[in-house]
Parts: structure tokens; sequence; C-alpha cells
């Protein structure tokens, strides 16, 4: 039986956009954290007129996303559209996009270490790209790839993900999760942690600790510590708007707020002014999409049993 239930259900100004969010079913959730679908419901034949720039922010999470019609998401970064249904690596930047015509995207947000668990390759090799899934040594992934993008309607996509994702962790090798979880855990926890105390924690080498998070992550320990620092950030800021940037620099593990400048530039294309400052001007899609990366951020933080509280 399809487990399906919408967590957020928003309808962007001018009625041109329907944005839910998805939970996964219960027996996939530690694998999955969630499903976005986003639809246009309109005649207008000049979306792209109306329909803002956004970005695919750093979030410590690989997607995959599959369009439902057709090629409809358009890459500002390499001035193409992306594949009908294809995997977002791991970000050390953002992405910008733009939506043209009317669109049917269903994207897939896996738990930090799910990726290692479902892909037959080394995950650091979809570091900072957009991977057609046609493009991937996977017959099995493909086939799941039309299954989805084919469905007659979003739940019946969901089935067809879930149905693959249930197979593939039938056959993973779970013998690094746990160490894994563990150093996850405490860089969200201490983000000033050196990576020879995660390795400690995790009873792992520095080397060993760095060839798994490649494998299984897809980035390095100290580029989840800066993704880590990002999503800290958002968390405290949704807190408290009021604290001053300096003290909120520091929480978050900073320097400084000079190098939380730096940082928040790289990652996001903004100044934290320019971007706090006009967070309630943004597109809801956008700043659900925020808000969705903090809760994440905060489960980690807090536990499950603080953050279901």
């Amino acid at each position: 039986m399809l487990f399906y239930k919408k967590l957020i259900t928003l309808r962007q100004k001018q009625k041109l956009m329907d944005f839910d969010i998805i939970a996964p079913s219960p027996q996939i959730a530690e694998y999955v954290s969630h499903y976005w679908h986003f639809s246009t419901h309109t005649c207008h034949h000049n979306v792209q007129e109306v329909m803002p720039t956004d970005f695919f922010l750093p979030s410590g999470c690989v997607y995959i996303i599959f369009n439902r019609q057709h090629h409809t998401i358009y890459s500002q970064d390499d001035d193409n559209y992306f594949p009908r249904a294809f995997v977002f690596g791991q970000k050390t930047f953002p992405t910008a996009y733009r939506i043209f015509d009317e669109i049917d995207v269903m994207c897939v947000v896996l738990q930090t270490f799910a990726a290692g668990l479902l892909f037959k390759i080394p995950i650091i090799e979809l570091f900072n790209r957009a991977v057609d899934i046609n493009d991937i040594d996977d017959t099995e992934m493909k086939e799941m790839a039309q299954r989805v993008c084919y469905a007659p309607d979003i739940k019946a996509s969901i089935f067809a993900f879930e149905n693959f994702v249930e197979r593939r962790l039938a056959v993973a090798d779970f013998y690094h999760i746990p160490r894994l979880s563990s150093a996850i855990r405490s860089i969200y926890m201490n983000p000033a942690i050196r990576m020879r105390d995660v390795s400690d924690i995790a009873c792992l080498s520095e080397r060993q600790l760095l060839r798994i998070f490649d494998s299984t992550i897809g980035l390095s320990p100290k580029q989840f510590e800066r993704i880590a620092k990002l999503k800290r950030m958002f968390y405290i800021l949704n807190n408290n708007r009021e604290q001053s940037l300096v003290r909120m620099a520091i929480q978050a593990g900073y320097y400084d707020q000079a190098h939380m400048n730096h940082e928040f530039m790289k990652m996001t294309s903004f100044s934290p002014n320019t971007f706090f400052n006009n967070l309630d001007n943004h597109e809801q899609l956008y700043v659900e999409y925020l808000k969705t990366s903090i809760n994440i951020g905060k489960r980690l933080i807090l536990g499950e049993k603080e953050y279901k509280k």
C-alpha cells in the first residue's frame, strides 16, 4: 500500500505553480528525506516572463529529479535544459535555474548517506554535476526512471521510486553506515570540530573517513563541514532573526563575520545581509526549500526525539 502524506502545500502568486513537500513511506524514511512535487496548471504562454530565477543550494543531500512532462527546467549556468531524469550530486555552489512552459516535476531528496546505498558508482563522481540517468551504467535505475516519468500521477511515480529503493536496500552494504552516521552527527553538533576528532568518533583513520565520505556521501568531510555550517546558520536565523550577524557567525562555527560572509557568498551567491534582508521577498518555492533545509539540520542537531517535540 502506498503511503502518501503531504507535509506542505503552496500556491505561488498568480496561481502559476503548485508546490508540495511529500513525506516518504515510513519504511524508507531513513534513506529518503522527502519529495518535492511542483507543477504549473496554466495556459499562460509566457511562464518564463513571470516565474523568477531560483537556485539549488548546497544542502549535503543528493537529489534525483524527474521531469514528468518534458524538458522544462533550464540551467542558467550551463545555458541548456536539464535532462528528463537526472541526478544532482553534492554541491558546493548554487545552481541557477528557470522554468519554461508548463511543468510537472518530482524531486527526491535523499538522506545524506543514502546515495551510496542506491547507486552503483562512487558518489564523488556526481560531485557538482547534474548527470543524466541515461548516462549511468545501471539498467535497473534507467527502467525506474522511465516508470517514474511516465506514471499517470505523482502517487504512482512515488510508488515506482519506492519500489526501486526497497529492492536496492535489500542488497545494499550497510557496513560503514553506523560509523558514517556518527561522523555526520558529530559535524552537525560541533561545527568547529577537527577532522581528526571526527575520524576518532567514527573509529576510522582520517584517510578511511575521506574515502568513505567520497564514495558514500559524495564530497570530503571538510566540504561537508562547510555545508553543515551554512545549514546551522539558517537554523539559527530561523530561531532568532534579531541577532547580529557577528553573533550568528560565531554560533554557526565560523571564525568571524568576514569568514561567514566569504563562505555564504560562495555557496548562495548572496551576501548574508542581502539574503536575510530580502528573505520575505523571495518566491515561496525558494523559501520553503530553505525551510526544509533548516529542518534537516535541526533534526540532526537536536536528535530525532527532541525534533519531534
